[in-house]
């Protein structure tokens, strides 16, 4: 979303626009570059894990908030929720499940 909005593809709305800057854009790189290195470190891995489960839901609601421009806060904020924040928390959901059975079957 920052290196969008910063090439402007991406018109962020007025109180989520810092996510276009320079310091947001380093700073989700360094947590890209951190996310890859957990894949090779499994307490890093599983750290993070553990930090994503309740976190996902307010990173889906923020992303899908700071895309919608013209609607009114009260429902803006609602679908954002339901929609950013339930979605990722049902696709996170669903990743731990599957590498829950994974882990299992590999055990086994």
């Amino acid at each position: 979303m920052s290196i969008a909005s910063l090439s402007g593809h991406l018109t962020l709305s007025p109180s989520f626009e810092w996510i276009g800057t320079y310091p947001a854009l380093a700073a989700f790189g360094v947590a890209s570059i951190l996310e890859i290195s957990a894949y090779y470190i499994p307490w890093l891995d599983n750290l993070l894990d553990t930090i994503a489960a309740p976190t996902v839901f307010i990173a889906g609601t923020v992303v899908m908030a700071s895309t919608i421009t013209d609607m009114s806060p009260f429902l803006k904020w609602t679908l954002a929720f339901i929609v950013g924040g339930g979605v990722a928390g049902t696709v996170q959901g669903f990743t731990s499940i599957t590498r829950g059975l994974l882990v299992q079957q590999l055990e086994v």
